[in-house]
């Protein structure tokens, strides 16, 4: 911004300045005095105003500074009341967190509930590239052909998975941000021991997407509710998932709603 300032001031004062003509310049001594008194003084002011740009352009880029200052979320630790960087993949997150809450790989729960049932809740993010054709049988493979590389697709491709309850996405936004919206249910009645087991872990998993880099996101148990945001970032989707079970209360699910709508992306 400062250069364009003395880009700018420069051009103006080179029309300020006298162009001397040889009949001037032969006219006397005391005319030249003159003209180099006049023209030696516009160039001190022509400093000033680069000396006063520069320094204003250093204020000017001090103003972002404090994001820089955004201390990052730690993976296993638990959280005291503020603002928070949380790193997924290439995207940064930042949110307000309250107290009491476990950071683990991709996102936050409470330490003192957890996210399992009966009344766990938790915030976490994936970059979603493609989903499982059946969360229970997660085993048998993504969708082929993936969906289409929107959120729109993403969206609609998880309304259409079989084995769970979803509603109809819709165009939203998130903390000023668009995003297509929508409500998941993992059945009551599932039972995760009828599901693909992960190779030594002894149970079953109802696994809805993989995460770009490894990983996955699955039920916690059968009822648990969600609410998606899927947001386009940078040709990926982000989908911000804030997770519940019925029995959780209701100021700890505001508590969970209000920490999801300070999400912001860059």
């Amino acid at each position: 911004m400062w250069m364009r300032k003395a880009i700018f001031y420069m051009w103006r004062i080179n029309n300020l300045v006298p162009h001397v003509s040889a009949a001037e310049w032969t006219a006397g001594a005391t005319q030249r005095q003159h003209i180099i008194a006049h023209r030696a003084w516009i160039w001190c002011a022509l400093v000033v105003i680069l000396l006063v740009s520069c320094s204003g352009g250093a204020q000017e880029a001090s103003t972002s500074l404090p994001e820089a200052t955004i201390p990052p979320l730690v993976e296993g630790s638990i959280t005291e009341p503020g603002t928070y960087a949380f790193i997924v993949g290439s995207m940064r997150i930042v949110l307000t967190v309250p107290a009491g809450w476990e950071v683990w790989k991709f996102g936050l729960f409470p330490a003192s509930q957890g996210p399992e049932p009966p009344e766990g809740r938790g915030l976490s993010f994936w970059i979603v590239d493609n989903i499982y054709a059946d969360p229970c049988r997660w085993d048998r493979g993504l969708l082929d052909p993936p969906p289409e590389p929107s959120a729109d697709a993403l969206a609609a491709a998880i309304k259409a998975q079989w084995g769970r309850y979803a509603t109809p996405p819709t165009t939203g936004e998130l903390n000023a941000s668009t995003a297509i919206e929508m409500d998941l249910t993992v059945p009551p009645d599932v039972r995760l021991s009828d599901c693909a087991q992960e190779n030594g872990k002894g149970r079953g998993y109802f696994l809805y997407w993989p995460q770009r880099g490894g990983g996955g996101r699955y039920a916690q148990g059968p009822g648990q509710r969600e609410h998606l945001w899927i947001l386009e970032v940078d040709g990926a989707r982000l989908v911000v998932d804030a997770g519940w079970f019925p029995a959780t209360s209701a100021a700890d699910r505001d508590e969970l709603w209000d920490m999801a709508q300070s999400v912001q992306v860059s």
